[in-house]
């Protein structure tokens, strides 16, 4: 075989990946959003209130804050694909245990496992997009992997409400397990494990300090950004509201942003890959998105701040997830991305439970934007603190100042 041929090869399987990932983290979206799409109809099938109904949806996330850090350890032993595949079985577990459960507590507990099972999920499809695009399109590929989540749960709001429409509630519950069943199979039948020859050895599996505190401010910036989209997704209509529109027209402005957001991921992943500016996009972007977040505060053009803000949100996802990538060797990158995650999951726990004791508070339902605002008006000074930790990496200083031979190798 020529060594085109293999160029060819080898071009080929990371697209098919990718498409896998894509798949992967998109059946998590879709699992989550099976409560949301059911709400009413859970309430009346556990004989409960929608506080309860809340809990059931938000535990999915919860055991992210622990499971991350613990995949990442997991993954320093096991290929990606191994737990990438035990966490779809913990996915399809929880589809069918919900979907035949009849009392609120066998459904948390289900809810709980397909939380852990998403969880792995989405650090090992991480980890996987960071080695197979390392050094290639690795802005572009993550940006495709990141809005894969959001569509898969905008999927689920017709289709789920349509199963529990027409063959009932388990129907729809059941079909999160389906989806994962055949996210599974496909990567049974079609997933490859990255040929050894594009492997780079590092001279350690650990995290050294050096390494650890920038993929902490990374985590940082990361969580930073999704609590900010998550408390203006969610207050932005009440805003809308209180300056003068409609329920009916500020949830359709509101979802036209979500899906101005959704386009302009990829899109800003493919700007940014093709600038070669990752730094720059993420400072120049979150900038920018503050800026809108503030003029919507103020009523200053809503209309025109909120289309800025769906722009601007774009290029920073794929830009983020790739600052991991420039700390951690390919055989640190399961831990490293594991602790990335963990601080994103604390993030978004504390943080939109900070937002809504703002609006306490305040009492007006600009408080949380003025939150989001500011948390994105923090990230242009977490990424100078990360650019500066990364450099002090890569030329081998710790926090203590003191050159060690081991972390004096440049990363990948």
């Amino acid at each position: 075989m020529s060594i085109t041929s293999i160029g060819t090869t080898m071009a080929d399987r990371r697209w098919t990946i990718l498409l896998l990932a894509f798949a992967a983290r998109g059946a998590t979206g879709y699992q989550f959003q099976s409560v949301a799409s059911t709400t009413q109809m859970l309430a009346e099938h556990y004989q409960v209130g929608f506080s309860d109904i809340g809990l059931l949806l938000g535990v999915y996330m919860l055991p992210g804050v622990v499971v991350a850090y613990a995949t990442g350890r997991l993954g320093q032993r096991y290929r990606e694909d191994q737990l990438c595949l035990v966490g779809l079985s913990l996915m399809i577990g929880s589809g069918i245990g919900i979907g035949l459960s009849d009392h609120l507590l066998m459904g948390l507990a289900f809810r709980i496992t397909g939380g852990i099972g998403a969880t792995v999920v989405i650090i090992t499809v991480t980890k996987m997009i960071a080695d197979w695009f390392n050094g290639r399109e690795i802005v572009l590929a993550m940006s495709v992997v990141q809005v894969s989540w959001p569509i898969g749960a905008m999927l689920g709001l017709p289709l789920q409400t349509a199963l529990a429409e027409t063959f009932g509630l388990m129907t729809a519950m059941l079909s999160t397990g389906i989806v994962a069943v055949i996210v599974l199979a496909a990567f049974v039948l079609r997933y490859a494990p990255l040929p050894q020859s594009d492997v780079r050895q590092a001279a350690s599996t650990s995290l050294s300090l050096s390494s650890r505190a920038p993929i902490i401010v990374a985590g940082a910036i990361w969580g930073a950004m999704n609590v900010a989209c998550i408390v203006v997704f969610t207050s932005a209509p009440q805003v809308l509201q209180a300056q003068g529109l409609s329920a009916t027209t500020a949830a359709a402005m509101v979802g036209a942003i979500v899906l101005l957001t959704i386009i302009s991921i990829p899109a800003g992943g493919y700007l940014v890959q093709w600038l070669r500016r990752t730094t720059v996009a993420i400072a120049f972007c979150a900038t920018m998105a503050a800026l809108s977040l503030a003029l919507f505060a103020m009523e200053i053009w809503p209309a025109a701040a909120c289309v800025l803000f769906g722009l601007a949100i774009g290029p920073l996802s794929g830009s983020i997830l790739v600052l991991p990538s420039l700390v951690l060797d390919q055989e640190q990158r399961a831990a490293g991305f594991g602790l990335f995650y963990s601080v994103f999951y604390l993030l978004m726990v504390a943080g939109p439970a900070c937002a809504g004791y703002l609006q306490d508070q305040w009492q007006r339902p600009e408080a949380p934007i003025v939150f989001a605002s500011v948390l994105l008006s923090a990230i242009p000074f977490m990424l100078l603190l990360f650019v500066r930790l990364k450099r002090r990496h890569d030329t081998g200083v710790d926090a203590a100042g003191i050159l060690t031979p081991l972390e004096a190798q440049s990363p990948n």
